[in-house]
Formats: C-alpha cells, structure tokens, sequence
C-alpha cells in the first residue's frame, strides 16, 4: 500500500478539553446489499458515537437503522435503491439542516450545523461522490472533483469550524485531496497518525483508505480508529475530535 507522502500530523492532537466540547462521529458505508444489520446497531452500542453518517442505505435500511432512533433524536433520512442514500443519526442538535446535491441529481450530501454541549456550533458535512470512472472530464476521475471542489468552496463560505466526512472514493494523498486541504482549507485527521485503509473490507492484501475526516483549524483530534466491519466492503471509521477552546 503506498504511503501518504507526510509524516507529521496536520490536525491538532488535542490536550485536555473539556468533554462538552467533544463529538465522537462514526462513518459506515453499509454495503447496500449486505443485510447483516445486527452486527451494526452492536457496534454503534459498542462505540456510542454523538453522530452516526450512514452511506448507501436502501429503505431496508433506514428500517434496520430504527431501534437506535431513541438515542438520536435528531436525523436526516434519505435512503435510496442506487447505494447514494445518506443516513445522518445525531445526539448533538441540528441547524438549518439541508441536502444538496453538489455532484449530479441524485447524488445527494448533507450539510448541517451542529450544536456541542458547550454551546458552540460547527458545520458538518456529509458526502459520497461517486467513484472515479471515465466521463466527459478529460483527467478521467469522474465526477468526484466537481464535489469536493463545492465542498471547498462551501468551506471558504463558511464561518466558524467545520467537519467534513464520509467515503470519498478517493485516497488521502490524490490530488484532489490535497486541493480540498489547501482550498478549504481543512486537515486531513489521518495525516501522521497512521494508514486507515478502510476498502475492501473483504480482501486483507488490496485495501485503500477512501473514507475520511477533515476539519477546520480549530478542532483538536482526541482518538481515530477502525472499528471491526460489520459484513460491508467497507470498514467503519470512528473520530473522536474536540472543539479547541477560544
């Protein structure tokens, strides 16, 4: 597996924060043809994330996804049949919470403003491009760019700290990643602590780390790991980060 080409971390371990100023998120791309559900709600219970992003969620689904509803009280829905659903479980409050689709119709990402404990909010981001295939974009990596070229976009509009995740079919040192971190600007949470390769789950010798996080300057990184998988071709990914006080 090659290596990211930097060695020191981009984003800020944190130092002693107060927990009301922490999130934990939890991304998964599901598989939308798996169906071991079970194995999902325990480890969602195992490692109690504030925000659970759920990527290529069918309506079987969004129905397993259910009997965790009690400890989220806040969610945006938006199963789908193509494997571009997007499920977004929170403990944290929403604002102004809104789907757009920054790619193509029917490829939807999220983008919600989040409320911690402490009072203080954030901008999160949810998205799943879809992966790089031969179109009419001359460099050959589809629509992908287009996406996380709006994300940065929409970063630089942004006001305050912002969080972006999900899988983003694309590895951590690609160019289009490392525009999205000077553009953005964001960091990269992963950069200096270590290769998450999180697809294909199911193949222990090719695998390549296409699911992420990346904030703003103001977060601090508490943890980051790679939970068991849960039958998807994806692994989870699991951050605990927190906002650095001002």
């Amino acid at each position: 597996l090659p290596l990211a080409p930097k060695a020191v971390a981009d984003a800020t371990p944190a130092q002693a924060q107060d927990s009301t100023s922490r999130v934990r998120v939890l991304v998964i791309n599901v598989l939308i043809t798996n169906r071991q559900d079970t194995r999902l709600r325990q480890l969602v219970q195992d490692t109690n994330p504030d925000v659970l992003l759920a990527l290529e969620p069918d309506d079987w689904w969004a129905r397993a996804l259910r009997p965790l509803q009690a400890a989220y009280p806040y969610r945006i829905e938006m199963p789908r049949a193509d494997a571009y659903g997007l499920i977004l479980y929170s403990r944290l409050p929403l604002l102004h919470p809104r789907t757009q689709d920054l790619e193509q119709p029917g490829v939807p990402s999220i983008i919600t403003g989040m409320r911690l404990a402490d009072g203080r909010t954030f901008t999160f981001f949810g998205i799943h491009p879809t992966p790089p295939i031969p179109d009419n974009y001359p460099d050959g990596v589809g629509l992908r760019n287009v996406v996380l070229g709006k994300v940065a976009g929409l970063l630089r509009q942004t006001p305050g700290p912002a969080l972006v995740a999900g899988d983003f079919n694309d590895v951590s040192w690609s160019k289009t990643t490392h525009q999205l971190v000077a553009q953005g600007p964001v960091q990269d949470v992963s950069v200096g602590r270590g290769l998450y390769p999180t697809f294909d789950a199911r193949i222990p010798l090719m695998r390549w780390p296409l699911d992420h996080f990346f904030v703003s300057p103001q977060f601090r990184v508490i943890s980051l790991t790679r939970p068991p998988d849960v039958g998807s071709d994806h692994f989870p990914l699991l951050a605990e980060l927190a906002l650095a006080k001002e």
